[in-house]
């Protein structure tokens, strides 16, 4: 496991992942954690209107931006996660009022939660807001890493959330955002990810599998995992170069089912024609080089894991049934493609 000595964190409520976040939005997330980060030892903080304003990036001359940080304020003073003080030392209340300077120093006792909390490092947290990306996406990203941290278990360091559960807790708008910013916490180190791979459902249609996700340096456990799921779940390995080349292919024959819609109702020019034969061309040579892996892929059987085998060694006839199984499986893929 990665060694976390020396590394300050923020404790974030689980009840931010409940509906807080979904409630509140993504500023006033970012900006409880920006505020908890100037946590001392006696459990307050002091900070200005300014310092959130740059961290967030958000313009201390607007108006209603200035306004709507206030409004964040209030609401998590309202929620038990801030108290706020007129000073550290005589623990007078003091409002957040419209006339409040942006510069002016603002005291508030951090209400640390006991327990049913998620731990995300000060490191973790400024890593996504140096980031040249746009400050809107930034909290984005940081409400989504807390959701998949919040998924974590302490025991085995993985999780496995689905894309739906962390876009409806994250409150993000779709799946696509969600993938990029895997990408994107992958790429500064923050977590890690793998996928288990593909099965095959009740009606033979093959399926993606999910994610495995787990700290950078936790490697070692989403392996560990992915492994106690195949053996279980009857999951299939598939190589990305195969993988990219049945995505191509899929790609590929729906823009030549669209040209061939348009040429039976005679609405299709020469350059359409054209394009429709180098599709075809494309097409082929695609299926040429995915049979070509597929023979070149025999030591993947290895990988493969089926019910009731778990500690029992397997059998060269065993062997020669999940070969049989490979073969059945990268059919109905090839079929799921040609249907497309």
């Amino acid at each position: 496991m990665t060694n976390r000595e020396g590394r300050g964190f923020v404790l974030i409520d689980n009840k931010w992942f409940d509906k807080g976040i979904r409630e509140f939005g993504h500023t006033t997330f970012a900006v409880y954690v920006l505020i908890f980060l100037r946590r001392g030892y006696d459990g307050v903080s002091y900070f200005t209107i300014a310092y959130l304003c740059q961290i967030l990036g958000i313009k201390s001359n607007s108006t209603s931006s200035i306004n709507n940080l206030k409004e964040s304020l209030i609401i998590l003073e309202k929620n038990g996660w801030l108290s706020y003080l007129g000073s550290p030392i005589s623990k007078e209340k003091k409002d957040i009022t419209s006339d409040i300077n942006i510069n002016e120093k603002i005291y508030a006792l951090v209400n640390e939660p006991k327990k049913n909390f998620t731990k995300v490092y000060v490191d973790e947290v400024y890593k996504i807001m140096e980031q040249q990306v746009d400050n809107k996406e930034k909290r984005g990203m940081l409400a989504y890493l807390c959701c998949v941290l919040y998924h974590i278990n302490q025991t085995t360091q993985v999780c496995f959330p689905s894309i739906i559960t962390l876009k409806k807790e994250a409150k993000i708008s779709n799946d696509k955002t969600c993938i990029k910013y895997n990408d994107m916490l992958k790429r500064l180190g923050i977590i890690t990810y793998k996928n288990i791979g593909i099965k095959v459902d009740r009606n033979g249609k093959y399926k993606n599998g999910m994610n495995v996700y787990a700290r950078l340096g936790n490697e070692s456990y989403i392996d560990n995992e992915i492994i106690r799921i195949r053996e279980t779940d009857d999951y299939y390995v598939v190589k990305q170069e195969k993988t990219d080349l049945i995505n191509k292919r899929r790609s590929i024959k729906q823009q030549i089912n669209n040209l061939a819609k348009k040429q039976q109702g005679g609405d299709i020019c020469i350059k359409q024609q054209t394009e429709i034969e180098r599709l075809a061309q494309d097409y082929e040579r695609a299926c040429e080089e995915t049979t070509r892996i597929s023979q070149k892929e025999k030591e993947k059987k290895k990988l493969v894991q089926f019910p009731n085998t778990r500690n029992k060694q397997i059998s060269e006839q065993n062997m020669t049934t999940r070969e049989e199984r490979e073969n059945n499986i990268m059919k109905r893929i090839q079929e799921d493609c040609e249907g497309w």
